[in-house]
């Protein structure tokens, strides 16, 4: 089926015509296969007669349609088509999906979409931020009426966890993404993994300071742990933070007792203010023992080219282990056949005297935004809504996370699930789990009812959880992460402007100053450089923002 281009004028249109459930004018050229316009499929009660459409049971529609979707895909993840899980799917429903699957190159490719008009019938996925909602408002389709309509397995989830419904729903009253939850999570992001074998070997205590931290990993660097006689050991790694706004070093802030809210945001919250992270005195303090870390070759050198796939790999080495410690998921996320010499350590301290914290974001670990949003081009929308609604069933969900029936996980006779282990060695189970589905990309629901349903043989996500007892001691209160608020358009197309420049900016610097130095000669101007910026007025949208989340006057 050939992409429409749709104008934002028409789309505007159509979208009122939608809200009002009233029949929109068009000339046959603006017509789809089955003689309507995209959103003259709603009436009263959201679908004006078509004997192809069942609002009910399975298949969706009786003769087979096609739907043109977008997947900002993970490097690791199988092309969606070739899963078994879309194949049973679209037997069941009887809609063909053809994906145009990105898997790199993202903001540049959504951006000409979205400049351009030429638009997918929906983005399926993560990728689609509330700015380029509201920026594009005329684009995507309100969903709250379907939803009503057409989508029972969203609504029970807004009705069992209303948090995801208020996530997901703009200042305009409107919800044009859908929220996902994941299961079995953990209650932090990050990990902070170190080599206890080679701890064991050199006589040396698991760091508990930064000092400490630092003289381990001069000992990793110098003392042949690994001991093949080779100077191969790279004592730190950590996430290229253009790839993965979790698993960086700016966890490590945690160390002087302050930390942010775990996204590229960058944003802390202390007695209901709001404030910029890579302003604070313990950034600075922060980047200057990454640099010093860095210089004397203590962190991986690529650390700023690398992406999520070579991180990933770097410590994956066949013929003895290289890596002396990571910020990860896990420790063996980053280790593979070597996971057993790792264990997960608390959060570092600057020293003796600090109360540290750990980075968390509890909304993020389990839930995320925008997942699934319907677009103005598309001429099938309950259609849509309906076979979008399937992904958010019970075992739909699993199988969109962990991988398909029979693959990723198993449904036993009493109504369980079993998470099954790789079918191969090339994979562990995180990875298995990327490889095998579109996991935490994906829009899917898993309530905690449902949880109890899984059985982890593995072992894999239970460790996960487990280690989560190292770090909830040191976690803000949800009142001091910045949530996910809402803006209205006005505030986020200036905040987008702001935001974009001023972390460009911050972001260059960081990697600077680690790799090159300088940050302690050229703080005060980079301070200045931010107000010059508009970092205040920035801040002030984000405080609205938290204010209105929180109900603050």
């Amino acid at each position: 089926m050939k992409r429409k281009m749709i104008k934002k004028g028409l789309a505007l249109v159509l979208c009122i015509a939608m809200t009002s459930a009233c029949m929109a004018c068009a000339s046959s050229t603006e017509q789809g296969q089955n003689g309507m316009v995209p959103d003259s499929q709603a009436s009263s009660d959201g679908k004006q007669a078509d004997s192809n459409f069942n609002e009910t049971g399975f298949p969706i529609v009786n003769d087979k349609i096609e739907l043109n979707f977008v997947f900002n895909s993970q490097t690791m993840t199988q092309d969606l088509d070739k899963l078994p899980v879309f194949q049973e799917l679209e037997e069941k429903t009887n809609i063909h999906i053809n994906w145009d699957i990105c898997r790199s190159g993202w903001e540049e490719k959504k951006a000409t979409m979205l400049a351009s008009g030429d638009l997918p019938d929906a983005f399926f996925g993560s990728g689609i931020e509330d700015s380029d909602i509201t920026t594009n408002i005329d684009y995507f389709v309100p969903l709250e009426d379907l939803i009503d309509q057409y989508a029972p397995n969203i609504r029970n989830l807004f009705e069992k966890d209303p948090i995801t419904e208020k996530m997901s729903t703009f200042l305009d009253g409107h919800i044009y993404g859908l929220p996902q939850r994941m299961p079995l999570r953990p209650t932090s992001n990050d990990t902070l993994g170190i080599n206890k074998t080679w701890l064991d070997k050199l006589g040396l205590e698991v760091p508990e300071t930064l000092d400490d931290f630092y003289d381990v990993c001069m000992a990793f660097k110098t003392q042949d742990p690994n001991g093949n006689g080779i100077a191969d050991e790279i004592p730190f790694n950590f996430a290229n933070l253009d790839d993965s706004r979790w698993f960086t070093a700016r966890t490590l802030l945690g160390a002087w007792g302050d930390m942010y809210d775990m996204t590229f945001n960058y944003l802390t919250v202390k007695n209901d203010v709001v404030s910029y992270m890579p302003t604070l005195d313990s950034y600075k303090e922060l980047v200057l023992f990454l640099n010093k870390m860095y210089s004397n070759g203590l962190i991986n050198q690529e650390v700023f080219t690398d992406d999520l796939s070579k991180f990933v790999a770097l410590g994956k080495s066949e013929d003895v282990p290289i890596l002396g410690g990571a910020i990860a998921w896990t420790p063996g996320t980053v280790t593979g056949q070597w996971a057993d010499q790792y264990i997960a350590i608390p959060p570092l301290r600057a020293s003796e005297d600090t109360e540290p914290l750990w980075g968390t974001n509890r909304s993020l670990v389990i839930y995320d935004t925008n997942k699934f949003e319907i677009t103005t081009a598309n001429e099938h929308i309950p259609e849509t809504m309906r076979w979008i609604d399937e992904c958010y069933s019970e075992a739909m969900s699993l199988y969109l996370y962990y991988g398909s029936e029979g693959v990723g996980i198993q449904t036993e006779d009493d109504g369980t699930y079993t998470i099954l282990p790789p079918a191969s060695d090339e994979y562990d189970q995180d990875l298995w789990k990327w490889y095998n589905a579109p996991a935490d990309f994906a829009p899917i629901a898993v309530l905690p009812e449902t949880e109890k349903k899984i059985n982890d043989p593995t072992g894999y996500y239970a460790e996960r959880i487990e280690m989560s007892d190292i770090y909830d001691p040191y976690l803000l209160d949800d009142r001091d992460i910045y949530p996910l608020a809402k803006f209205d358009a006005g505030d986020q197309d200036e905040l987008t402007l702001l935001k974009t420049d001023i972390t460009s900016y911050v972001d260059q610097k960081f990697a600077q100053w680690i790799t090159v130095g300088g940050v302690e000669a050229e703080w005060d101007s980079y301070l200045k450089e931010l107000d010059n910026m508009g970092l205040a007025r920035m801040l002030e949208i984000y405080q609205k923002g938290y204010n209105n989340y929180y109900g603050i006057n």
